[in-house]
């Protein structure tokens, strides 16, 4: 415990990453991070970038992705999201209920999206993520429709973990910098 509060003391009371001073999530505690081939414990960390690492597997090569995916400008045209993205997960995932047009007509209904924009997306994006290129969605079987939660804009199609991860970081290139950073400045001693 007095080397947690050591460290907690050498960081300012705050996240190694974004720096700030609440830990979040169910804890009142930052969380202990460490190199998880050495166990060498790297510094403290909140909630959401204890997690946001951990979506993107401590990998640097997929940050570097993220933080220029959501660097670049996006030119297609804002849509009005008048339901969850989670939602609209539902309406794409193949299900014993639902036809193929059925879920091109909520698309376009709900969103101004058909399934032939998601298939054309996906195949421009060689059938994967547009971060970290896997051909694995993950949960739910599909992959996530990301927009900029200020301007409505689609910028990609993400997996589950590149969706969720770039979410904990607050679409922040600036914080997935400071990620990037952190990882090379603990690279050496893990």
């Amino acid at each position: 415990f007095s080397d947690y509060n050591a460290m907690l003391l050498r960081q300012s009371g705050k996240c190694a990453i974004c720096r700030t001073s609440k830990p979040g999530g169910r804890w009142s505690r930052f969380h202990v991070d460490h190199c998880h081939e050495t166990g060498r414990v790297r510094g403290l960390l909140c909630f959401e970038c204890n997690v946001g690492l951990g979506l993107f597997f401590h990998d640097y090569f997929i940050l570097f992705n993220a933080r220029t995916y959501l660097e670049q400008s996006f030119s297609e045209c804002p849509i009005e999201l008048k339901k969850t993205i989670v939602s609209l997960q539902r309406f794409l995932t193949p299900g014993k209920r639902r036809t193929a047009i059925q879920r091109d007509g909520v698309l376009n209904r709900q969103y101004g999206l058909s399934i032939e924009w998601y298939e054309k997306r996906l195949a421009q994006q060689n059938n994967a993520c547009a971060i970290c290129i896997s051909t694995y969605p993950g949960c739910q079987g599909v992959f996530h429709i990301d927009h900029c939660h200020e301007s409505g804009i689609i910028r990609g199609l993400l997996c589950h973990s590149c969706n969720l991860g770039i979410g904990k970081f607050r679409d922040s290139p600036l914080i997935i910098r400071s990620v990037m950073t952190y990882l090379n400045r603990h690279s050496l001693s893990c």
